[in-house]
């Protein structure tokens, strides 16, 4: 499934006064590109790797004359593995404003890795963590001012559910006496959590390990919704197309019935998805004829709410047809040459 792939760089940021970015009450947030960017959640797969901004709040105050910042980060190592610095460059992000040149801005030495050194003991369920200094020739901070980047792997081997990570950082005045400290730490409502969802096929909205009619349902209630993941065919919209092209292209069709899928791509009107379109979907549509809130499997070939003639004249367009390796029975090559398809007509009332 196409699926937003949630990315994660980690910004230690100092701040001015003002107003809360975002109102936690702590010093620094979590920013993603996952969903509601600050609502410290994101979705991965096993194998993703994501990124997140740790990104400077106000707390009130005006920080002056830093002389270092050190961000840290830990987590389960059960679930990710050692997580990558950015480039470790300091710098003001335009939309918060710059800070002045003349008291220095950037980092004067880059950032040392300290992978396995002895645990956060303030959150003894982590084993491993990592800490990045960062040096400045008394540095003014400034509130959204972002420091480094953390590009967080998810282990290919990990365990599904949700896990969290750890973060702090440390202001140091350039006298060398800590200016400010905060942590957002196991059990804050503002921690990062990571949910390792697992991988699942294209067209599968449901994600329960098959893409078949009910999927075909899941994509037209998302009609005109969001391009991840229901825009199947790339067009940059979500329409019809994308319903056409899930059934001739993603769903999976079982010619034996046996309950295991026999390929992917089967015929609009396949409505048992057999790979044939044949008298037993012709029964399926009569037998949902003029009924509303019917889906795919009922006989509804479009997405709209009902079975009716635009249903009837799709199934008559690919009736007969054959996916690779199924056997229509003859009774479906009857039907066509018969004009079967009359069987739908009913009397007025």
């Amino acid at each position: 499934m196409k699926r937003m792939l949630a990315a994660a760089v980690l910004f230690a940021v100092a701040m001015g006064a003002g107003a809360d970015i975002v109102p936690n009450g702590h010093m620094w947030f979590w920013q993603d590109e996952f969903g509601d960017p600050y609502d410290g959640y994101i979705e991965a797969s096993p194998g993703d790797t994501v990124t997140v901004w740790h990104v400077g709040n106000n707390n009130g105050g005006s920080w002056q004359g830093l002389g270092q910042i050190r961000t840290e980060l830990w987590w389960d190592t059960a679930v990710i593995a050692n997580p990558g610095s950015g480039d470790g460059t300091a710098y003001v992000t335009p939309s918060y404003g710059d800070p002045d040149p003349g008291f220095g801005s950037h980092v004067t030495n880059p950032p040392g890795h300290n992978y396995g050194a002895a645990p956060d003991y303030s959150t003894p369920q982590y084993n491993h963590y990592l800490k990045l200094d960062f040096y400045f020739n008394y540095m003014w901070a400034y509130e959204g001012m972002a420091v480094n980047a953390y590009h967080i792997p998810i282990r290919p081997d990990a365990p599904l559910g949700e896990t969290t990570l750890g973060g702090r950082f440390i202001g140091v005045h350039a006298y060398g006496y800590t200016q400010w400290w905060d942590e957002i730490g196991d059990g804050d409502p503002y921690q990062l959590t990571i949910n390792v969802v697992g991988l699942f096929d294209p067209g599968d909205f449901d994600q329960d390990g098959d893409v078949d009619a009910d999927d075909v349902d899941i994509l037209c209630a998302n009609m005109g919704g969001d391009l991840d993941p229901y825009d199947v065919n790339d067009d940059g919209v979500v329409d019809e197309d994308d319903m056409v092209y899930h059934i001739e292209t993603l769903i999976e069709y079982d010619t034996d019935d046996d309950g295991t899928p026999d390929g992917n791509g089967t015929y609009q009107g396949d409505f048992n998805l057999d790979g044939v379109v044949n008298a037993t979907d012709l029964q399926l549509m009569k037998g949902s004829f003029g009924t509303t809130g019917v889906g795919y499997a009922a006989g509804n070939a479009n997405c709209d709410t009902v079975v009716n003639a635009t249903d009837l004249q799709i199934l008559k367009g690919t009736f007969g047809s054959v996916v690779t390796g199924a056997v229509p029975e003859p009774l479906t090559i009857g039907l066509v040459a018969a004009g079967g398809l009359a069987l739908l007509r009913r009397p007025r009332r």
